[in-house]
């Protein structure tokens, strides 16, 4: 029907899928019940694209937030606009999709938030024997379950991550880990790729002193990690590197990295990597009064387009702060979304240069990953049809 759709559709048919496909995906998802010509123009895949066509990814207020707590935390970007009396903002718990006949593990460990694109969220659920990998889509509740994995132990897991290979037009998890060879020579990194096209996993050559962890920062067609370089006696920063997986090569390969001016001197911490404005950014937590600060990568693959686009005087920093101060977004009116310690969600304003809290986990609870996504009526069993 995708084929002809278009040619098929007399005029006032026309005007009606263009006023549907700017409504919000829970609006269409009732609207399937009017009448089985709405019901076939709305899950239509060329209705589909058409509608995530409208999405104005650019406008950081069209964005969703997802929390990976004992259940999924989700937020609307343009609640921020409208902050609750009591200065908290709107959320709402979705479900995950693990009520599926558990043929993979016996037990749910741990949920990891692997990647988000196009409205989809690829999960991981980590158990007692095996990874068990979903690409959910949390505003329409489709999910399906993904081939197990078979190239190594669960228990070795360590990075991940989930992204578009666009000369490929296919979506690839990746999963590896890091491991010691046999005595004491240098560490060996296993890499597993799953291609959403071909529904296979499939293992690649072996790669030495690649040592990462976590999940991935997906930005240009591949995923990022830091790896870090401590001082023996004090674990403070002395050096680090940003590795990149190309999905489209499936090779790794280096990006310049900035330093803030005394790097080593001012003893940072912790140095964070997130995707903010569909840039690379890198954050440097400090110790011993220095400033927090954030440098974006303007111009991908350009070292000298990283440039320092916030910096918090120690002064300010949140009373309870120790690390894990992590930026989230940056909106349009210069404020800036950030997780504290997995916990809370405060809002910086560089102007007054005050935080204010507006979201906190239930007591005992914390998130270990976050994933930005739009929303869509994109099917997880039909991404690629």
């Amino acid at each position: 029907m995708s084929v002809t759709l278009c040619s098929r559709l007399v005029l006032s048919d026309q005007i009606i899928v263009e006023i549907l496909a700017r409504l919000p995906v829970k609006s269409l998802i009732r609207f399937r019940c009017v009448s089985k010509t709405w019901r076939a123009f709305i899950s239509d895949p060329y209705f589909v694209r058409k509608h995530l066509s409208h999405s104005d990814t650019k406008n950081s207020f069209n964005l969703n937030l997802l929390l990976s707590t004992y259940l999924a935390t989700s937020i609307h970007y343009r609640a921020l606009l409208k902050i609750e009396e009591d200065g908290t903002v709107a959320s709402s718990e979705l479900q995950y999709p693990i009520q599926v006949p558990n043929a993979f593990t016996s037990r749910i460990l741990e949920k990891r938030l692997v990647g988000s694109y196009n409205g989809l969220i690829c999960l991981s659920f980590y158990g007692d024997t095996a990874d068990t990998f979903m690409l959910w889509n949390p505003c329409t509740g489709e999910s399906k379950l993904l081939p197990k994995p078979t190239a190594f132990d669960t228990s070795y897991v360590v990075f991940y991550g989930f992204g578009y290979d666009s000369a490929a037009d296919d979506c690839k998890i990746v999963r590896g880990n890091c491991r010691s060879r046999k005595g004491d020579g240098p560490q060996e990194t296993i890499i597993e790729v799953f291609a959403l096209k071909t529904g296979c996993w499939r293992t690649l050559e072996t790669v030495a002193n690649v040592v990462l962890s976590d999940q991935g920062s997906f930005v240009n067609g591949a995923l990022h990690w830091l790896q870090h370089q401590w001082f023996n006696e004090q674990r403070c920063l002395v050096a680090l590197s940003i590795v990149c997986f190309d999905l489209a090569e499936e090779k790794f390969r280096e990006v310049a990295v900035p330093y803030p001016s005394g790097f080593v001197e001012q003893h940072y911490f912790s140095v964070g990597i997130a995707v903010i404005r569909n840039c690379l950014t890198v954050y440097f937590e400090p110790a011993n009064g220095s400033d927090y600060k954030m440098w974006v990568m303007k111009e991908y693959g350009i070292k000298e387009s990283w440039a320092e686009v916030m910096s918090i005087p120690f002064e300010v920093l949140p009373g309870d702060y120790v690390l894990g101060l992590e930026p989230l977004c940056l909106f349009e009116n210069d404020e800036v979304l950030m997780s504290l310690d997995r916990e809370v969600l405060t809002l910086y304003n560089q102007k007054e240069k005050t935080f204010g809290n507006i979201f906190k986990c239930r007591e005992d609870h914390f998130w270990r990953e976050t994933a930005t996504y739009v929303e869509s009526l994109v099917s997880p069993f039909t991404m690629f049809v």
